[in-house]
């Protein structure tokens, strides 16, 4: 498949998440046979990109979420889309945060 078809896939699959997190924000744990019925197999000849984005929504559905506002935790209450969007967009370039200059001048750089 070509990258814009993984792609595709990536972005349906989290579609269909987001829908899913919607309509049921906060899920009670999987019971022990909930491993049984997710796809966890690795054959030899492995699994093409969207065989993996589809097997980790199927995961990802049957995870309990802790995302939700609903969900009342000291560690969990919701998630900020756009520091969402920017996790994904610095995993997407990357870069080594820890050796990248900034492109903005700030008052500290200008001292380095």
């Amino acid at each position: 498949m070509d990258s814009e078809s993984n792609w595709q896939a990536f972005f349906d699959g989290l579609t269909r998440l987001l829908a899913h997190e919607q309509a049921e924000p906060v899920r009670a744990p999987y019971n022990d046979d909930t491993p049984k019925t997710l796809p966890l197999s690795v054959t030899k000849e492995g699994c093409s990109i969207p065989e993996v984005v589809e097997a980790l929504v199927q995961i990802g559905m049957t995870t309990p979420a802790t995302s939700s506002p609903q969900f009342f935790n000291q560690l969990f209450s919701g998630r900020l889309e756009i520091a969402t969007m920017a996790d994904m967009l610095a995993a997407f370039f990357n870069n080594s945060m820890y050796s990248t200059r900034s492109p903005v001048r700030t008052p500290s750089s200008s001292r380095a």
